[in-house]
C-alpha cells in the first residue's frame, strides 16, 4: 500500500534527495554520499524497478499516484503541487514523477567480460551498496595528442558539449575539455581548430508509440519478456531484468573520457537498441546513472551491462587478454573503413572524448584504426566528422552486422 505524504514546503528536509537536480557538482557529491540516483518519468521509473533497483522514495504530482501505484511498494510517496516540485528540483518536471533509487554494486571489468550482469535485488544477497560505480571528475576530457587534426571527431566525430535540459536552461554537464589524460597520466588538454563548432545540441526524441512496453512495463498490462520496445530498447527478460543475451560478450563499446552525460545516455540507448553486449567506461567517463544520462537513454542504461576501468593507462590490456580485437574509431579517412575491419570472434570498438577524440596512447594500443567513410563532397566543404551519437549508431550497426 502506497504511503502518500503531502508536502507543501519546498524546504522540507524529507525532499533532500531531490534538491537542485541541475546543479551537477552538488548532485555528484550528494548521490555519491548517499548511494542514490534519480529516475524521471513513468517509463524510466518502471524500467529501473524492473531491473531490480530499490526505490528510496518518490516525488510526484497527485495525477501520477494512480499510474505508478503498482511499482511504489512500501517506499514513501511525497505528493506536491507542480510549483513545489519545481522549487525543490530547480526546473519544471514535465514527466510528472521522480524516484530516488538506490545504486547497486557495479561488476568489475573482468566480470562483465565473462558475462556477469550487474547485481540486483533479484540475484544479490550482499545488500544494495554502490561500491564500484565510481564518480568520475567531469572537469575535463581533453587528450594530449590523438591525431585528431583539423576538426576531427571525439572517437567517431562527436561534438556535443552542453545539451539543454527539459526544453531550456542549458545544463552544463562536462565542465570543459581541458586537463585530459595524456600518455603517462594527466596532461593538459589541447585545442582543435576547424570542424563543427562546440555547443552543437543533440536532443534525443521521445519513446515512440503510446502503447510501448517498458523494461518491466506494460503492453495491455502484460510484460513481454526478452523482447524490445518500439524504440528498440531491450525489455526485461534476462537475469535481474536485463536482456536475455546470455554467454560471454562478443561485441562491446569502450568509452574513453566521454564527459557529457547526455552523450553517454544516448550511446547506451544506441548500443542497447542495436544489440551491443556490454559497455566499458574509462575512469573519467561521465556517470551513466546521472539523471540526464538515464533520461536521455530512456532507461537503456538499465538494459546493458557495463563496468568502469580502474586503470586508464593499462586498461586496454585486460580487453586484449580476454581475446578482444581493439578497433579505434577515428576521423582519419586513411584508416580502415569499419565495414571492412577484421573483427574476429570478439571485438571492442573504442570511442574517444568529446572534442579531442581518442588519446594517442589508446590509438597506438588499438589493433586497427577504423573510420566511417565520409562523403568526398562533404569533406571538400569542411564537413569531416559526425557527432558522437550519430557516429556510435552507425558504428554499432556495422559492428553487429557480421556477428
Amino acid at each position: 500500500m502506497a504511503r502518500l505524504i503531502p508536502v507543501t514546503d519546498p524546504a522540507d528536509l524529507r525532499l533532500a534527495d531531490y534538491t537542485r537536480l541541475r546543479d551537477v557538482n552538488l548532485r555528484k557529491s550528494l548521490e555519491a554520499e548517499h548511494g542514490l540516483f534519480m529516475a524521471e518519468g513513468e517509463k524510466v521509473i518502471r524500467r529501473a524497478v524492473a531491473t531490480g533497483y530499490p526505490v528510496r522514495s518518490l516525488l510526484m504530482a497527485r495525477r501520477w499516484v494512480e499510474p505508478l501505484s503498482d511499482v511504489v511498494g512500501d517506499a514513501p510517496v511525497y505528493v506536491a503541487d507542480d510549483e513545489v516540485i519545481e522549487a525543490v528540483t530547480g526546473f519544471a518536471v514535465h514527466r510528472g514523477a521522480l524516484a530516488s533509487m538506490e545504486r547497486l554494486p557495479l561488476p568489475s571489468v573482468a566480470a562483465v567480460l565473462a558475462g556477469a550482469r550487474p547485481a540486483s535485488r533479484h540475484n544479490d544477497d550482499a545488500g544494495h551498496g554502490y561500491a564500484g560505480h565510481g564518480y568520475a571528475d567531469q572537469g575535463g576530457g581533453g587528450q594530449d595528442g590523438g591525431g585528431q587534426d583539423g576538426g576531427g571527431q571525439d572517437g567517431g566525430g562527436q561534438r556535443d558539449d552542453g545539451q539543454g535540459d527539459d526544453g531550456g536552461g542549458g545544463e552544463q554537464d562536462s565542465g570543459g575539455q581541458g586537463g585530459g589524460q595524456g600518455d603517462g597520466g594527466q596532461g593538459g588538454g589541447r585545442s582543435r581548430p576547424g570542424g563543427v563548432a562546440r555547443g552543437e545540441v543533440l536532443e534525443v526524441g521521445g519513446l515512440g508509440s503510446a502503447g510501448l512496453a517498458d523494461g518491466g512495463g506494460r503492453e495491455g498490462g502484460r510484460v513481454r519478456p526478452g523482447g524490445r520496445t518500439s524504440d528498440g530498447v531491450p525489455e526485461g527478460g534476462g537475469e535481474g531484468g536485463r536482456p536475455g543475451r546470455g554467454g560471454r560478450p562478443q561485441r562491446i563499446l569502450v568509452l574513453e573520457d566521454l564527459v557529457d552525460h547526455g552523450n553517454v545516455g544516448a550511446i547506451f540507448r544506441c548500443a542497447a537498441a542495436l544489440g551491443v553486449d556490454a559497455i566499458i567506461l574509462s575512469p573519467r567517463c561521465a556517470d551513466p546513472l546521472y539523471r540526464r544520462s538515464v533520461k536521455v537513454s530512456m532507461g537503456a542504461v538499465f538494459a546493458i551491462p557495463y563496468a568502469r576501468m580502474t586503470d586508464w593507462h593499462d586498461g586496454l590490456a585486460e580487453l586484449r587478454d580476454a581475446g578482444f580485437t581493439l578497433l579505434a574509431l577515428t576521423p582519419d579517412q586513411s584508416a580502415v573503413p569499419l565495414q571492412k575491419a577484421p573483427m574476429g570472434e570478439r571485438a571492442a570498438l573504442l570511442l574517444g572524448t568529446e572534442g579531442d577524440g581518442l588519446s594517442s596512447r589508446w590509438l597506438r594500443e588499438a589493433d586497427h584504426p577504423v573510420c566511417i567513410p565520409m562523403s568526398a563532397g562533404a569533406m571538400d566543404l569542411g564537413v569531416d566528422s559526425l557527432n558522437v551519437v550519430a557516429a556510435t549508431a552507425i558504428a554499432c550497426h556495422e559492428l553487429m552486422r557480421g556477428r
